[in-house]
């Protein structure tokens, strides 16, 4: 079973924009960089979200490298640092590739992040999610949207679920960044606020149909990234009373 790691992810995205760059050292950076997060060059919105997300991914190494039991964490930090302030100091959207590239374009500094990922293979357990079970949760998700707008809901439930939803979409579509952390995150978040929204609904509320299949939805998206222990610890009764269905056979 392969398992999820924001520092491998890192190092992945840094060696995709090296290989994007090659012969290209007069290119601006945000031109390797579209290629690199497949959005268009054109499209600064999704650009920045994208850059948004890197740094995101920035502090998640970091934690992920706090976390280190079995080695000393130390190393292993001061090479994030120094990535971490080497992509500080550029400018992903006017930068040329060979003025953003420099610094980080350097096969030591690659080959330490390599061994930085791989500490972390020892110890981390979030699996990491195949493309096809991505695909299939993202289009669940928008036959879901499809329904919640064809539902005679409050439009109170319509708008936080509509909110919650998009969430997932975007976790999916910036899943090469944000990986199973970022997924996982949205998914409890979402799963505790509907609980919490759930609390405020009548007993007739709560079985609507749609309902019922978000929570499902989020449950399996929990159960996909290796989190069924809570899951079926306490998620699942949870959702099970509030909604008043009968136990799992």
């Amino acid at each position: 079973m392969a398992y999820d790691n924001p520092v491998r992810r890192l190092h992945s995205l840094l060696i995709k924009a090296f290989e994007a760059g090659n012969g290209q050292p007069t290119a601006a950076s945000k031109l390797i960089w579209a290629k690199v997060f497949e959005v268009s060059v054109d499209d600064n919105e999704s650009l920045i979200s994208c850059t948004d997300e890197l740094f995101g991914l920035l502090r998640s190494s970091l934690d992920a490298v706090k976390g280190l039991h079995s080695v000393n964490s130390n190393p292993h930090m001061r090479t994030l640092i120094r990535i971490r302030s080497l992509l500080y100091s550029k400018n992903f959207l006017n930068d040329q590739w060979k003025i953003f590239s420099s610094g980080l374009k350097d096969q030591s500094l690659m080959d330490l992040l390599e061994m930085t990922a791989n500490a972390i293979d020892r110890e981390t357990r979030l699996t990491k999610l195949s493309q096809d079970q991505l695909n299939d949760l993202l289009t669940s998700a928008k036959e879901l949207l499809e329904d919640i707008r064809q539902s005679d809901l409050d439009d109170d439930i319509k708008n936080f679920l509509f909110i919650r939803l998009d969430e997932v979409c975007s976790a999916i579509q910036y899943y090469s960044i944000s990986g199973s952390t970022g997924l996982r995150r949205v998914i409890e978040a979402n799963i505790g606020g509907t609980l919490l929204k759930l609390s405020g609904l009548t007993p007739e509320e709560r079985k609507t149909s749609v309902l019922t299949k978000f929570l499902h939805l989020m449950v399996r998206g929990a159960g996909l990234l290796g989190l069924m222990a809570d899951a079926e610890g306490f998620l699942l009764p949870k959702v099970a009373e509030l909604l008043q269905l009968p136990p799992r056979p």
